[in-house]
Order: C-alpha cells, then sequence, then structure tokens
C-alpha cells in the first residue's frame, strides 16, 4: 500500500514537473579543476606547457628525457613521464624541476602512465607488450594479455576495471581490477588506437591511423566517430573539468581541442613541437568544502519537496538546480538515480528514514566519500 501511495505521488510530480518519458543518466566526473596543459615532443626531447588557454608559457627536457610519451600527474601534484627511448620514468615538478627516476620489471619502451584507484603506477611496455605495475616506484607485477601488441594509453573506469589501447591491432583490451583480461573490442573506422579517456561512462579511443576518436560504453559497444579534423594522426587525449578534450597531434603537432561530441573549439599556440604524443592537465586542489546537507538538492539549506522535485527535473529534463550531486543522493548510494526521489518523498510523507549523513546536524562532509561531488569549494586560481 505504501508503495503504491509513493508511486502515485511520484506520478503527480511527473505530471507537474512535465516529464513525459524516463531517461536515465549518469556518469563519472572530471577533475574538479584544471590548470596549466603539459604535453610531450618526443621528437624535441621536451615536455612543453600551456595555459588552459592554448598560451606557450614554456618547456623543460633532462638528459634523460628520450623520446617521452605518457604523462601524468600524481596526487603529490608530480608530473610523471615516460621516456620511450630510456626506458625510465622520469619525475618533474609542476615548473619542470627535475625530482628523479625510475625503472624495473624489464620496461622497454614505454608510452602511457595511468594511476589507479589505489595509487599504484600502470605503465605501458611497447615492446613486451605488458602492463608493468608499480607501487611506490618500486616494480610489482606484469599484466598482459593474449594478442596485446603494442599496448599505449591506459584509463580506469570508476569500478576499477581499465582499458589499454594495443595500437598494432587497432584495439582495446579491457582487465578487471586485478588484472585479469575481460575482452577486447575495435571501432569502426578507428586504426592505431592511441590515447583513451573516459567521460561521463563514455570511453574515447583516438585513431591514430584514423584521425577520428572513436566513442564507446563501458562494455566496448561503439556509440560514435568523431572526425578530429582538421588535425590529423591524433594522439593521446585528455578531458577538462567542462567535458571538452585535447589531443595533439602526430602529424604537424597541432594541439586541438574539442566538444565531447566532436565539435572543433580551436587549437594552441603552435610551437613547433615535433612528434608531439600525449597530454595531461595539471590538477588544482581547490579548498576544502563547506559540505552540504543531504537530500538539499537545491542548495537551500532545507530538506522539503522541492528537493525531490529537483532531482526528478535533473534526471528527466536536464535541468541543473545545482552542481552538488552528492546532495542529491539521498540513500548515499554513490549514484543519483530514481531512488533517491521515492527515498526523500517516504521521509516527507510517509516517515521512511530520513536522508543518510550529513543529514541530522545540518551541513557536513560526506562520511563516504564516493564519485559524486559538491563542488562547492574556493578555487586558488581566482585569488
Amino acid at each position: 500500500m505504501k508503495t503504491l501511495q509513493l508511486v502515485t505521488l511520484l506520478a503527480a510530480l511527473v505530471l507537474w514537473t512535465g516529464i513525459g518519458s524516463l531517461a536515465f543518466g549518469g556518469g563519472s566526473l572530471p577533475p574538479e579543476a584544471t590548470g596549466n596543459v603539459y604535453v610531450t615532443g618526443s621528437g624535441s626531447h621536451k615536455v612543453f606547457c600551456f595555459g588552459g588557454d592554448g598560451a606557450f608559457r614554456f618547456d623543460f627536457t633532462h638528459e634523460d628525457l628520450r623520446a617521452p610519451r605518457g604523462l601524468v600527474f600524481s596526487e603529490r601534484e608530480e608530473l610523471f613521464v615516460a621516456a620511450q627511448n630510456s626506458d625510465r620514468i622520469l619525475v618533474f615538478g609542476t615548473d619542470g624541476t627535475y625530482l628523479r627516476q625510475f625503472t624495473g620489471g624489464g620496461l622497454d619502451g614505454p608510452t602511457s602512465l595511468a594511476f589507479a584507484p589505489d595509487g599504484k603506477l600502470y605503465v605501458s611496455s611497447f615492446s613486451t607488450d605488458e602492463v608493468l605495475v608499480f607501487g611506490d616506484e618500486e616494480f610489482e607485477r606484469a599484466i598482459t594479455a593474449d594478442g596485446l601488441n603494442g599496448p599505449n594509453c591506459i584509463a580506469f573506469d570508476p569500478s576499477g576495471n581499465f582499458y589499454v589501447a594495443s595500437q598494432l591491432t587497432s584495439e582495446v583490451y579491457r582487465f578487471e581490477a586485478d588484472g585479469t583480461p575481460i575482452d577486447s573490442f575495435t571501432g569502426d573506422g578507428i586504426s592505431s588506437t592511441m590515447g583513451i579517456a573516459i567521460w561521463r561512462n563514455r570511453l574515447f579511443v583516438t585513431g591514430g591511423g584514423s584521425s577520428a576518436v572513436g566513442v564507446f560504453n563501458l562494455a566496448g559497444e561503439q556509440i560514435d566517430r568523431l572526425p578530429t579534423a582538421p588535425i590529423r594522426a591524433p594522439q593521446g587525449i585528455a578531458f577538462d573539468e567542462n567535458g571538452t578534450f585535447l589531443t595533439p597531434s602526430f602529424a604537424d603537432g597541432t594541439i586541438a581541442r574539442f566538444s565531447a561530441d566532436g565539435e572543433h573549439l580551436g587549437t594552441f599556440e603552435d610551437v613547433g613541437i615535433s612528434v608531439a604524443r600525449s597530454v595531461a592537465f595539471e590538477p588544482i586542489v581547490l579548498e576544502e568544502p563547506r559540505g552540504f546537507l543531504r537530500g538539499d538538492f537545491n542548495l537551500d539549506d532545507r530538506f522539503d519537496l522541492s528537493d525531490p522535485v529537483a532531482v526528478l527535473g535533473y534526471l528527466f529534463l536536464g535541468q541543473t538546480p545545482s552542481e552538488c550531486l552528492d546532495a542529491a543522493d539521498a540513500d548515499d548510494s554513490g549514484v543519483v538515480e530514481l531512488t533517491d526521489a521515492v527515498y526523500s518523498l517516504s521521509h516527507l510523507f510517509q516517515g521512511g528514514p530520513e536522508p543518510l549523513e550529513p543529514f541530522s546536524v545540518g551541513r557536513g562532509l560526506d562520511p563516504t566519500p564516493d564519485e559524486l561531488r559538491c563542488p562547492e569549494r574556493v578555487d586558488p586560481r581566482a585569488e
């Protein structure tokens, strides 16, 4: 009976808010804020730094930085760079200051780097067809799969599974978090798979031999193919917090910006990069959040009927009452979905359980952090 009452109330809210059809959405969020952009020039033996507006700032190198390829920032804001021709990983500060280097596990021709959710560093070893795992910069184990040939970029999805571009077979290999191979897949019109990035549960894969980006769901089913004109032979790929991505051209060193649906938005300043390869955004660490009230999606510091209505508007009408998705997640499942509106309605009208903390004592931080964000933080770039 109570469920029927909730369904009736929900139906009334559907009519009230003008929702005509059910369409669920969601996905992982990008970094909360991004700063400078770093690009490797394999032929230049340098790393180039640009501002977010595409203006050149500086470059740097090191005697062991021979044919730099992949690069990634650690949580300590250090830049890790794979040197393909010296078989080493070099570590730099954001200003280009050389810090240290390491290798191990028979690393041969490193092309890409990615940090796993547990903080381990995964490195593609191109010449041995393996992905090597390092913990605290010490080699731990090697991962491979039958058919993996010329591993390139690596990306982790929200569940911890990871994807590896197999350049020489134009495939993408999917692995479980423990390194067990799951499957592989290819894309129509995507050859020489190079870069991989995940945006809102969609996998974006650059085709260096096809001048296009393939878009897939996380099961490997192709959704779209985005031409990368005016640039040719796209290499690495990286998203910013606004849902636009950058990819450099192997052919002429151009760095281009695109929207997630493939619209060309402009190019960076041309500084003559030779054999541009990978791109990474510098993460900006925002100051501690003020916190939020669970269930208060419209951020009016009250929990009432307007909040489940706001959740419905977000799910079905594309409305964005606020960017604090953590507040919308009333049952703290880590996902904003229809059950959050039902959960809130149950508490408001049927004496059901109250939203999970932070709720009982007002605003606070999420005691069970997940991928949902409440980005009401102070951005140091604005100071």
